[in-house]
This record gives C-alpha cells, structure tokens and sequence, in this order.
C-alpha cells in the first residue's frame, strides 16, 4: 500500500493527495467536480492529459464526461463500450490497469491515433462504489515523458475511489432533492384538490339549501298571492267608498302599506325561486354594468354617491344569465352602505382567465362575525322593512351558474369590495 511505503517519491504523493482530497470535496455541482478532479490528479502527477468516463443509464457504455488536454475535437459525444478498449477493459473487469507504452496495447492501437500522445505510458482506474463501476478515470503524458509507476496507479486508485465516492453523493442528493421537489409537488397538489373538494362540498350545500327553499318559496308565493290579492282589492275598494271617515281610512292606508310590504316579498321569492332560462345571447359586462347604473340613477342621486368607472376596453362576452341582475344586487348594496353620500367604484378586468368585475364603496363595511352568512338566503343585516336577505344568495346562484367566483373584503367603517370572477372558459351549470 502507497501509506505503508516510506521512500520520498511516496512522501510527497501523499502530501498532495489530502489538498487534492479538499479541493474535490468542496464542490457540490458534477461537472466542476470533474474538472477540479482533473485538473488537480494531474498536476498531482506530473501529466498533462487526463479524462473521466462515466457509465450511462443502461450500464453498456462509458461516456465522456470531462476530459483535460485534449483538443474538442477528440471528446464530443466519446463513447467507450463496456469490455471495449482499455476504459472499457477496466471497466469489465473492475482493477485498475498501467500500461506502459501504449504502442504495444492492442486494445488501445484498435481505431485509435496515436499521433497526439506526448508519451506513451497510460493509467487506467475504475471509479467504484461499493462493488458496482460507475466509470472510469485516465490519465497519461507525463510531462518528463517517462512511465508510470506502480506507486502513482496505487495513487491514482484512491484518488478515484474518493472521486467516485463524491460523484455518488452529488447524485444521491439529486435524487434526493428531486423527490423532495416531487413530494412537495405533490402535496401541492393535494392542498388544491382538498380546496377545490371544500369549494365543490360548499357550493353542494349551497345548491341544495337553494333547492329547497327556492321550491318552498315558490309555493309560499303562490298560495299567498291569490288572497293578498283579493285583500288588496277590496281593501281599494273600501278605500274608494269612504269619504269623511278619516280615522278609518287611516287604518285602511295602513293595512294597504303591509300588503304592499307582503306582495313585495312575495316579488322577491318569486324572482328567488325563478329558474333563470338557458340562453345564448351575448352581454358585454361593461354594458352591463352601465344598465344596472341607469336602473338605480334615481337612487344614486338621491344618496348623493360619486360613481368612478375603470373598465378596461374590448372585453369578451358572456352568455346572458342574469350577470346584470348580479350587478344591480351589487350597486344597491353599495348605495344603501352609503346614506351619507360617498364614492362607488366600479373596476373591470381580465385577470388571469377571468373577466374580473369589483364593486368597491366607502360605507360602513361588513362584521367579520357574518362574512360567511352573507350569500345565505334570507340572512342580512338590514333593517326588517330595507332587506328580505336574497339579493346577494341571488348573486351567489347566478355566479356559480357561470363557474364563477364571488367574494367580499370588508372592513368596518372603511368600506367593502365586492369581487365577481367570470371564467373565460367555462362551461355553463
């Protein structure tokens, strides 16, 4: 062994083989530790050329990986076939070989020139891990055209055991990092398709509340309906018959303004429990949006709201199910937040696949304690006689019926933005 030999020739390989040991291991990326490793064996040798040959894939063939000394010419795509030549001899047979001149290697003269070789003496060694070949490591003239020595390929050993041992590492710690890419691809993916089970779970629960209670509103209306309207009518018939009975007519009035209250709800969970028509027509929400302002100017000027507009120019089309029914609900919201006058932003967009549409005012906000009720029919926060609680679950419903996405940021006294998300491709529900 080349530690158990103590002449100077020894002395001083050893010196050099812990620097040349440091230098290799300080590097992480392949391709520079194959360069460093060369360039340091050599100088540590007193040779100019060297290369290192790496096994491929399928264990047949030794491939050039890096390679120093030695024109361009002679190392793109150098393949070397496992028991072929003397990389691939050593290789087979996993030992090391010193050639001392290469003019009388017959596995060496095959298909190779020897016009570009400085000297002739070759050392050839396996890079090993464990008992499996993952290349091999050569080097050759030597600088003072002399031969090698058996010290030097016992010095050229461990160099490449240690070189194969670093190549390992840097391949188990790609591997490595490639699964730990994968398992966090992975778990990213499951994380949306939990977030998308729990959007599609919510928008169950939501289609089957509205179900129900569009069916049962349906029904409530219309048995009610047809004896309101018989109240209503003689009730403006007593109406019309009394003169100078102030105190009734008073009454009277009073009981007309209930039922005119009751035949607005039952409006409401008509239109609630109506089930929007498929169509085909075309709408650009810019116009939309304009209709549902021109629907609701009276109230606007009379809550004495700014309104800003920011829409962005030629935008595509959606199909008609009632996308301005949704902005009506919206824009009203936004004045009666506003009694004391304000400023109504309306903003449209495309974002990221969705024509995206923002409803922002400045009035008193949302509780945090019931953002989650809001789209539930019936919940709101008005006054008894100001809300029924189904504009914004009638929001909800159309939305969806897009694909779509509807979402509020509020904030006490600082005013609330509401967000409508109408993907570009998408089919209809």
């Amino acid at each position: 062994m080349l530690l158990a030999h103590h002449n100077k020739k020894s002395e001083k390989l050893f010196a050099k083989l812990s620097n040349l040991m440091v230098a290799i291991n300080a590097h992480s990326d392949l391709k520079t530790l194959l360069e460093t490793a060369i360039t340091k064996t050599l100088e540590a040798l007193n040779a100019e050329r060297g290369s290192i040959f790496l096994m491929d894939a399928n264990g047949q063939d030794l491939v050039l990986e890096s390679a120093s000394g030695v024109e361009s010419k002679f190392i793109k795509e150098v393949k070397q076939r496992l028991g072929s030549g003397i990389s691939g001899a050593v290789a087979a047979q996993k030992r090391p070989m010193m050639v001392a001149d290469v003019r009388k290697e017959p596995r060496f003269i095959n298909g190779h020139s020897l016009n570009h070789y400085k000297s002739y003496s070759f050392l050839s060694c396996p890079l090993m891990v464990d008992s499996r070949v993952i290349g091999v490591m050569n080097v050759t003239d030597k600088q003072d055209v002399s031969s090698f020595d058996s010290e030097e390929l016992e010095f050229l050993t461990i160099v490449a055991s240690h070189i194969a041992c670093c190549i390992e590492k840097i391949r188990l710690l790609g591997q490595v990092k490639e699964l730990t890419d994968n398992l966090n691809k992975i778990n990213e993916q499951l994380n949306k398709n939990l977030e998308h089970k729990k959007e599609l779970h919510i928008k169950l629960k939501h289609s089957e509340k509205f179900a129900s209670i569009g069916k049962f509103a349906a029904n409530l209306a219309h048995e009610l309906n047809n004896p309101l309207d018989g109240i209503m009518r003689y009730t403006n018939l007593s109406l019309d018959s009394l003169q100078g009975q102030d105190s009734v007519r008073e009454y009277l009035l009073e009981v007309k303004n209930g039922l005119n209250r009751i035949l607005n709800i039952i409006r409401c969970l008509l239109e609630f429990s109506r089930k929007i028509p498929s169509s085909s027509r075309q709408i650009d929400v810019n116009e939309a949006l304009e209709g549902a302002l021109i629907s609701l100017s009276h109230q606007a000027i009379f809550s004495n709201v700014k309104i800003e507009r920011h829409f962005e120019k030629d935008l595509p089309s959606v199909t008609d199910l009632g996308i301005q029914q949704v902005f009506s609900n919206l824009i009203k919201n936004a004045f009666d937040a506003m009694p004391q006058g304000g400023v109504l932003t309306l903003n449209t967009c495309l974002n990221n696949g969705f024509i995206e549409i923002r409803v922002k005012d400045i009035g008193c906000g949302i509780p945090d304690e019931v953002k989650d009720q809001i789209f539930e029919p019936f919940f709101t926060t008005k006054e008894i006689d100001k809300g029924l609680g189904l504009g914004l679950a009638m929001c909800y419903e159309i939305v969806n019926r897009y694909n779509g996405k509807i979402s509020v940021e509020s904030q006490l006294q600082k005013g609330t933005i509401f967000t409508v998300q109408i993907p570009l491709s998408s089919k209809v529900n």
